[in-house]
């Protein structure tokens, strides 16, 4: 039994034994029953149930044979094409789904050490169309380089190739570590008067604010609440217009 093939069927929706079943089928092609327990070493409750399963999803059919029943798998095209009506029924359903949807007033999630920080990454990119901006208060030009090592040069080519701005208040300190490392056509860095300081990390896009805190241990604290990104973008401003331009 192909154990990629069988992954991939799982990947759209079937399960572990019907994906067996059925790559059984397509294999030894029409089969009674006990053709495929032998094939697949599945107690005959488990193939039976299967074969149920697979025959109301229009996968498999059934004929009658001197009173024994023989099966045969669908053309692969079929499953496909399954597939395909079920993603258009998931479509048409979404404004009627988005019509009833109670958005959550807030909701936070944990992100820890690298991988955290990448998955942050990838939300960005998702979140953000071609061309706008985030934002960053407090930005580390040392601590957060150590935490992204491994990736983060893929996301700034990304970020630079879909135009996507950012824009950084930070501490002097932590700019002169930015700008060491960042393209100024992706970064627009300024530095706060020495009396002002940050006391973590923030980066705010949208309806979601990134605590991000470094060191042995790095976490990563998601806030998604349009009011509280909001607030931070108030904040922003205000530190923006006080802050000056950090030369790269």
């Amino acid at each position: 039994m192909n154990k990629d093939l069988k992954q991939k069927l799982e990947t759209i929706g079937l399960s572990s034994q019907d994906a067996e079943v059925y790559l059984a089928l397509l294999l030894v092609g029409e089969s009674s029953a006990g053709g495929i327990i032998d094939a697949t070493n599945f107690h005959r409750e488990i193939v039976y149930s299967s074969l149920g399963r697979l025959e109301r999803e229009g996968l498999v059919s059934k004929i009658d044979k001197k009173r024994i029943k023989y099966f045969q798998a669908a053309e692969p095209k079929v499953l496909v094409r399954k597939i395909v009506e079920k993603a258009q029924v998931a479509k048409d359903l979404l404004p009627k789904l988005e019509n009833i949807y109670t958005e959550t007033p807030i909701s936070v999630q944990i992100f820890e050490g690298s991988e955290g920080y990448e998955e942050i990454q990838k939300d960005i990119q998702h979140t953000l169309g071609d061309g706008e901006e985030f934002y960053v208060i407090g930005g580390s030009g040392y601590g957060w380089y150590e935490v992204t090592a491994p990736f983060w040069k893929t996301y700034q080519k990304k970020i630079l190739g879909r135009k996507i701005k950012m824009l950084t208040v930070t501490s002097e300190r932590e700019a002169k570590g930015i700008v060491g490392r960042e393209d100024p056509r992706i970064n627009t860095v300024r530095v706060m008067p020495a009396n002002f300081s940050a006391p973590s990390s923030t980066l705010f896009y949208k309806d979601k604010v990134v605590i991000q805190i470094f060191g042995e241990s790095p976490v990563a604290i998601m806030i998604k609440s349009k009011a509280v990104s909001e607030a931070y973008k108030k904040y922003f401003d205000a530190l923006w217009s006080i802050s000056k331009n950090f030369k790269y």
